[in-house]
C-alpha cells in the first residue's frame, strides 16, 4: 500500500496534552474509587439521613461507568492520530499490529497472572461463602470467582474474547472492556485503510469483507459501543479553529457535559442513550480543549498529569482483584460499613496503596513498552495512546 494523500496532522499542544493526561488520570482514579466504595460501604438508600456531605460523595463515587465513556472516547480519538501518523509514513500492519499488541499484553499478561495468585490465595484462605463465592453485597462479584479461572478462561482473555466466548478472568471484572478496545484497533483500520490509501480494488474488497466478518462476531454491546469510540476518532479529522470558538465550545460543552452526567446518575437504570449522551458532549468538550492554544500551565500541573496517567493502564487492570482479597480480609462475611469520616479514610487509604500497588507493577510493565518495542523490532517511536479497558460496573 502507498499513500493517496499525506494529510497533515496539527501537533497536540503541550497544554492540551496536559489536560488530556489528567483527564485518563481522573477517570481511571473514578474507577478506582467507584469499586473501593462500592465494596466496602453500604449501598446509598441504606445510609439513614445523609448529609450533603455523604450525597455528594456517594455521587462523585458512582461515576465508574461514566469515566469508561470518557475513556472509549479518548481511546478513539488518540488511536485515530496514532493511525492516521502512521499513514503519512507508510501504512503498515505489521508496525501497527506490533505496537497495539505490545502495549495491551506488556499489562495484561502480568495482570492476569497477579490475579490468578490473589484470586487463588483469597480462594484458599477465606473461602467461597462469601465475596469469592459470588455472594457479595456489592454487584461486582456477581458469580462464584473460581469459575472463571481456569486456564481456557486465561486465554479467552488473552485472545481478547472475553464477553464473545467465555468470561472475564477470576475477579478482573474491568477486563471487558479490553475486547471492546481490541476489536476497536481492527475493526477501524480496516475501515479507513482503503480510503487513505491506494490500494487495489481486491485489497479494498478485502477489508471490507473482514471488516464486515469481525462486526457480524462481535456484534451485540461491542458493536454498538464502537459508535461512540468513533466519537473520538471522528474528533481526530476535524480540522483546528482559533482559541477564542474553542473556548466558546469549552465552556458550553463542559456545562453540557455535567448536566448529561446528572441526567445519566439520576436514572436508575444505564442505558446506551445515556451513555450516547455523555460521550456526545465529551467529545465536544474534548474538541474544544485541543484548540484552546498552548498557553504556559503550572509545572507541577503537568507533572502530576503525566505521572498520573502514565501508570492509568496498569492500575485499572490490576485494582481490582486486590480490593477483592481485602474485602475478604477486612470486611468478610460482614456488613459493608456505613459511611463516616473513619471508614471513609480507610476507603481512602486503600485507594492510595492500590495506586502505590499500581505504580510497582507498572515499574516493571507499562514503563517498560518502548523498550520491549525496540527489543522486538524497529519500530517507530509511537506517541501516547490510550489503552482502555476499565471497569465493570
Amino acid at each position: 500500500m502507498y499513500l493517496k494523500d499525506k494529510p497533515k496532522i496539527p501537533k497536540l499542544s503541550d497544554r492540551a496534552s496536559a489536560h488530556l493526561d489528567m483527564i485518563r488520570a481522573i477517570a481511571a482514579i473514578l474507577v478506582l474509587v467507584g469499586h473501593a466504595r462500592a465494596l466496602f460501604l453500604v449501598d446509598f438508600d441504606e445510609v439513614q439521613s445523609p448529609t450533603i456531605f455523604t450525597k455528594l460523595f456517594y455521587a462523585v463515587t458512582g461515576l465508574g461507568h461514566q469515566a469508561v465513556m470518557v475513556f472509549f472516547v479518548l481511546s478513539g480519538f488518540l488511536i485515530t492520530r496514532s493511525i492516521r501518523q502512521n499513514i503519512t509514513r507508510g501504512w503498515s500492519w505489521r508496525t501497527y499490529s506490533a505496537n497495539r499488541l505490545i502495549r495491551l499484553y506488556v499489562v495484561l499478561v502480568p495482570a492476569i497472572a497477579i490475579g490468578a495468585c490473589l484470586d487463588l490465595a483469597g480462594i484458599y484462605y477465606f473461602g467461597t461463602s462469601g465475596i469469592y463465592g459470588g455472594n457479595n453485597y456489592a454487584l461486582i462479584i456477581k458469580d462464584a470467582v473460581g469459575n472463571s479461572l481456569s486456564l481456557r478462561d486465561a486465554f479467552i482473555n488473552l485472545a481478547f474474547l472475553q464477553g464473545i466466548a467465555g468470561p472475564t478472568f477470576g475477579s478482573n471484572g474491568p477486563l471487558w472492556s479490553l475486547s471492546y478496545e481490541f476489536w476497536y484497533y481492527v475493526l477501524f483500520p480496516l475501515l479507513i485503510i482503503p480510503v487513505f490509501t491506494r490500494s487495489s480494488k481486491s485489497s479494498k474488497l478485502i477489508s471490507i469483507a473482514l471488516a464486515v466478518v469481525i462486526a457480524f462476531l462481535i456484534k451485540g454491546p461491542i458493536l454498538t459501543y464502537f459508535s461512540i469510540w468513533m466519537l473520538g476518532a471522528t474528533i481526530a479529522f476535524i480540522p483546528p479553529f482559533t482559541a477564542t470558538k474553542a473556548t466558546a465550545l469549552t465552556c458550553l460543552s463542559a456545562a453540557i457535559l455535567i448536566a448529561c452526567i446528572l441526567i445519566s446518575r439520576m436514572r436508575s437504570q444505564m442505558s446506551f442513550g445515556n451513555d450516547l449522551l455523555v460521550a456526545v458532549s465529551f467529545s465536544m468538550f474534548i474538541l474544544g480543549l485541543i484548540n484552546l492554544g498552548d498557553r504556559k500551565l503550572s509545572n507541577t500541573y503537568e507533572r502530576a498529569a503525566k505521572s498520573l496517567s502514565s501508570v492509568s493502564y496498569t492500575l485499572y487492570l490490576v485494582h481490582l482483584p486486590l480490593l477483592v482479597i481485602l474485602n475478604a480480609f477486612l470486611i468478610g462475611q460482614d456488613k459493608r460499613w456505613m459511611p463516616a469520616l473513619s471508614t471513609i479514610s480507610i476507603v481512602a487509604f486503600l485507594c492510595v496503596a492500590s495506586i502505590s500497588y499500581a505504580y510497582l507493577i507498572a515499574f516493571f510493565t507499562e514503563y517498560r513498552t518502548e523498550t520491549i518495542r525496540q527489543k522486538l523490532g524497529t519500530f517507530p517511536r509511537q506517541p501516547p495512546t490510550m489503552e482502555l479497558t476499565d471497569v465493570k460496573v
